[in-house]
């Protein structure tokens, strides 16, 4: 049966790590606007919606194609978690449009490399009855310590100090994708009882937070695909290859890939 989805953006004016971060350009482009289109580039999505109190990051979002909610101010203050913003936007949209959504999908604007397939995949896994919501994570295996507070006083979260690859997975949220059907959406929650995540590559679930995040992701963003053709034979020498190599080094920040033809070689 198709369900009725819509996508959730929670897009507040105010930033203290980065400030206008959701509408400041990152490679040339709004932060926001990559959330946007990701979102609107879903082939089971029916609606985007980014929720905010701004009136810039309402125009900005409009023009990249979402419809928007003016929220209000208490919806807005530091100390308010998503759940509510999210149920006021859902309720507010629902009575607008008429309509009952079955999934509702609550996309971060500080995920720029988020994929529409991870999207697409999340709303998947919703469709089995088996799943009730459905939360984004990265593998984060480490030798994590905890501090008590009673015996003021350290301690290992691992049995054994053995290599990363050997630890028992552990994941941590990235915030870039809470997926949940609607029966369980309330003011003051959206988890269902059945959880399922979807584990994000590092670059993937990059959340922008402070300014290290936002360079890591605009490189990530600019990083190009260079292809060099080149050749070597008794002919022509090894001086192409040579020259493709020091041109290689010069890029750093991007990738670079050697094209070869496999009949041209070097004989002795």
């Amino acid at each position: 049966m198709i369900k009725k989805i819509i996508v959730i953006i929670p897009a507040r004016g105010g930033s203290k790590g980065i400030p206008r971060k959701n509408i400041r350009l990152l490679a040339n482009k709004p932060l926001i606007a990559y959330s946007i289109e990701t979102s609107l580039k879903s082939k089971y999505v029916d609606k985007v919606v980014v929720t905010t109190d701004d009136d810039e990051i309402k125009f900005i979002a409009e023009k990249f194609g979402a419809s928007t909610i003016k929220r209000s101010g208490n919806l807005a203050l530091d100390d308010i978690p998503l759940d509510p913003v999210i149920y006021d936007a859902v309720k507010t949209e629902e009575k607008s449009c008429k309509t009952i959504f079955d999934f509702i999908i609550t996309v971060q604007p500080t995920s720029p490399l988020l994929k529409t397939e991870t999207i697409d995949e999340t709303i998947e896994k919703l469709y089995d009855n088996f799943n009730d919501t459905i939360i984004s994570v990265v593998d984060d295996r480490h030798l994590n310590w905890g501090f008590d507070d009673k015996e003021k006083k350290y301690y290992p979260l691992y049995a054994e100090r053995v290599n990363r690859q050997y630890l028992p997975k552990t994941f941590k949220e990235t915030g870039g994708i809470f997926a949940t059907k609607r029966e369980f959406l309330s003011e003051n929650s959206r988890m269902g009882e059945n959880i399922n995540l979807i584990e994000l590559s590092s670059h993937e679930s990059i959340d922008i937070d402070n300014y290290e995040d936002w360079w890591v992701a605009e490189r990530l963003i600019n990083k190009k695909r260079i292809v060099i053709k080149t050749d070597a034979t008794n002919e022509i020498g090894t001086g192409h290859i040579y020259r493709g190599l020091a041109i290689a080094s010069k890029l750093p920040n991007h990738e670079v890939l050697f094209l070869l033809d496999e009949d041209k070689k070097i004989r002795n």
